[in-house]
């Protein structure tokens, strides 16, 4: 599946500080779901869950392949590491891309599924974690609540609004007392869960029970 070079990069830089470094669960991953010409990345901790939603650009490439494109997965999963090496290696190819794509556009695009990631010369293959797929998007249906206060810790504040545009508003949804905060700016969106939550629930709330390291 082939996907915008930026878009992605931004989608990644988004998400990945929210997802738990300890390896041995199938927390510690980037959650891909795709429906139709979008892929959904989700990921977070017991504190912050985000998510991004990216369009796959129309290419010629992947049109000419529509087997391919029948057959791709509808849910799939990164591990953490992998991920992290992608980004590493899309930062690598960014200048040397942008020039390229000036004569050739496909220089504009990376390819993602469920068993390889591609950036111009490189390649990342991984495999899939044998864990079961975390479907982290019922945290996002949020209804907006009047609410005096909510105490929050400012460094799950910090992870929230990490990686959203600081030229754009972030649109802010408090959902009750006690219950998650919404952050919102475009296709970029992040939960909040307070702290009153983990003292009183003991961090039963999510379906994650790993902090960030």
């Amino acid at each position: 599946m082939f996907l915008d070079r930026l878009e992605t990069l931004s989608a990644i830089n988004f998400i990945e500080p929210a997802i738990p470094r300890k390896v041995e669960t199938g927390k510690s991953c980037l959650f891909i779901r795709v429906k139709a010409d979008r892929l959904i990345l989700t990921g977070g901790n017991e504190f912050v869950v985000k998510r991004a939603t990216l369009v796959r650009p129309n290419t010629t490439v992947e049109a000419a392949d529509p087997v391919k494109v029948a057959e791709a997965p509808q849910t799939f999963m990164i591990p953490r590491a992998d991920l992290l090496a992608f980004k590493e290696m899309m930062k690598e190819h960014k200048a040397d891309c942008k020039k390229l794509s000036k004569n050739d556009p496909s220089y504009l695009f990376v390819e993602v599924d469920e068993k390889e990631m591609t950036s111009y010369d490189g390649k990342i293959v991984y495999q899939q974690p044998k864990f079961e797929f975390k479907d982290l998007e019922p945290f996002f249906d949020v209804s907006p609540a009047a609410v005096p206060y909510i105490p929050v810790m400012s460094g799950d504040i910090s992870a929230a609004v990490f990686g959203f545009k600081k030229s754009k508003q972030i649109n802010i949804t408090f959902t009750g007392d006690k219950n998650p905060i919404h952050f919102e700016q475009g296709d970029f969106e992040a939960i909040l869960v307070p702290p009153v939550e983990r003292e009183e629930d003991g961090n039963e709330q999510t379906t994650f029970g790993e902090d960030v390291e």
